[in-house]
């Protein structure tokens, strides 16, 4: 089964818990002051992990309630970043990372990406290509980025200043 149908099973799956809790009261926890879970919200998130764990054990898994999935392997980043005239930016970043459930695997690859952020929209754009030194399934990876920035405006200078 691949990644897709995994998803779409899954997703019906915990529609189908969540269906099942929207006609019935509501077990509401608080997560915070005014972050609430309930028992739905845990049942869909339990069944989405195990079902993904289930079918991909060495996935890690980061989730609304219950958190990050314990790691075993450490990554080591190495970037630089250098910024270019009209908001253009290139990056150089080699990773390093050793799997301490596979033996102390180490693996390497070096990263490559230039990025664009736009004048008059709070949006940037990233395209970047990696490449594994120690072999592995794939020959790259290309990714392509699109960033949405919330920022808050600055208050008006005061009367008179």
């Amino acid at each position: 089964m691949d990644y897709l149908e995994t998803a779409i099973d899954l997703c019906r799956a915990a529609g189908d818990i969540l269906n099942y809790y929207a006609d019935r009261d509501k077990l509401v926890e608080f997560k915070g002051h005014a972050n609430l879970v309930t028992i739905a919200d845990k049942k869909s998130e339990e069944l989405i992990i195990g079902g993904i764990l289930s079918r991909y054990p060495s996935h890690s898994i980061l989730a609304e309630e219950s958190g990050a999935s314990p790691e075993h392997y450490l990554e080591v980043f190495f970037p630089a970043t250098i910024g270019l005239p009209q908001r253009w930016a290139a990056t150089a970043k080699y990773e390093a990372k050793v799997d301490f459930q596979d033996d102390n695997t180490w693996t390497h690859s070096g990263k490559l990406a230039i990025a664009k952020e736009l004048e008059r929209v709070p949006l940037s754009f990233s395209l970047s290509i990696k490449k594994a030194f120690d072999g592995g399934g794939k020959k790259f990876e290309v990714n392509f980025i699109a960033t949405w920035f919330v920022r808050s405006k600055a208050p008006p200078p005061a009367e008179g200043t």
